[in-house]
């Protein structure tokens, strides 16, 4: 029904509504709270330490541009481009193995 109304709104206007919402891919990771931090923070220069729950946070995941937040503790959202999605689960699933632990958070 959205999308009606838009359309009824420009009616008579040249214009051009393009529905992009498949453009995007999001993860949401659980885990322990300092471990699920540590891993974001190995593949990203944002302040993984200090972000607050809830704030959004646009950075890069390695050379991807991406979007993040913690919905809790345990729980993080984070968004990227569907074109390299594959590539962000991989850095994600290898931030994560045991084996690359820092216990920095």
């Amino acid at each position: 029904m959205g999308w009606l109304l838009i359309l009824a709104a420009l009616a008579g206007q040249h214009h051009l509504v393009v529905n992009v919402s498949d453009a995007r891919a999001m993860f949401s990771l659980t885990g322990e709270a300092g471990a699920l931090r540590d891993v974001l923070a190995k593949i990203t220069p944002a302040d993984i330490a200090g972000l607050p729950l809830g704030e959004m946070r646009r950075t890069r995941l390695q050379q991807v541009a991406a979007a993040l937040w913690f919905e809790t503790q345990t729980e993080a959202r984070v968004i990227c481009f569907r074109s390299v999605a594959r590539y962000v689960f991989d850095l994600m699933a290898v931030s994560a193995h045991p084996s690359g632990a820092v216990d920095y958070h």
